[in-house]
């Protein structure tokens, strides 16, 4: 797996996403195309418990599978607090750095 470069000089999208295609190319080296997997991520900052994807076979599971699920559950650790009447702030790469 990459590491981030600590100089900067990738873009922190670009390198997330390497890094997601490196995982995928391990997950589907470990298993013959007809074999079943499924993927689950745990953390303490999920608020409604551990993400994943559904058992499929693994010539059925693609990069981008991983990629949105990925996205999903960045997204909730995410949310904001706004509350009754409340507006959520978009996030973007300047806001998040």
């Amino acid at each position: 797996m990459r590491s981030l470069p600590e100089n900067g000089s990738i873009n922190p999208i670009v390198w997330l996403e390497l890094f997601i295609r490196d995982i995928y190319s391990y997950i589907i080296s470990l298993y013959d195309e007809n074999d079943i997997i499924g993927v689950f991520y745990r953390s303490l900052n999920f608020a409604r418990g551990p993400g994943g994807l559904s058992l499929r076979l693994v010539k059925n599971f693609f990069y981008n599978n991983l990629w949105n699920l990925i996205n999903r559950l960045a997204q909730i650790i995410n949310i904001p607090n706004g509350g009754r009447g409340g507006s959520r702030k978009r996030i973007n790469i300047d806001s998040s750095a």
